[in-house]
């Protein structure tokens, strides 16, 4: 007689080639977005809701609490965003315009010269290292949150991207 102590998780198989199925979310039905706002202060921004992308509107109303939670009295900023049609929108457009700040386009395929792109793998790295600890939605969020609340001052990094 066989009994099952362990089973490598990775490959999922038993010594009869039957998949072990652990009761975990194995599947890929709802999507979340993180849309993110870092400076070198160490001022961080987030948006981390169950959608299943970023629209327009979505990320306009993004752009409207980022600059409305900004420090008053501040320095005029300078937003800087990839591709993403979204971002390049009428109602972008006008929360961008409608402020003292502006934007900044960044040069297509390349991501090296967006600081926002590592604060991207830093979280993605970060979230696959406490995937043991997610098993709810809730447990979702709340490492997102630690995460985030890690993020801590940039200005190293935009000094080596040659931002200043």
């Amino acid at each position: 007689m066989i009994f099952l102590q362990s089973a490598n998780r990775k490959r999922g198989r038993v010594f009869t080639s039957v998949r072990v199925r652990a009761p975990e979310p194995y599947g890929h039905d709802q999507k979340w977005t993180l849309i993110l706002a870092i400076d070198t202060a160490g001022y961080v921004n987030h948006s981390f809701e169950p959608l299943p992308g970023t629209t327009s509107e979505t990320f306009a109303a993004f752009c409207v609490n980022t600059i409305d939670n900004l420090p008053a009295g501040g320095p005029m900023r300078t937003f800087m965003w990839d591709n993403l049609s979204s971002h390049y929108s009428a109602p972008v457009d006008n929360v961008i315009a409608n402020s003292p700040h502006h934007a900044l386009e960044r040069p297509p395929y390349r991501p090296v010269d967006g600081p926002i792109e590592y604060a991207f793998n830093h979280v993605e790295n970060e979230l696959s290292r406490r995937l043991y600890l997610i098993h709810t939605e809730r447990d979702l969020v709340t490492q997102m949150n630690r995460i985030l609340a890690g993020l801590g001052s940039q200005d190293a990094l935009f000094a080596k991207l040659g931002y200043q």
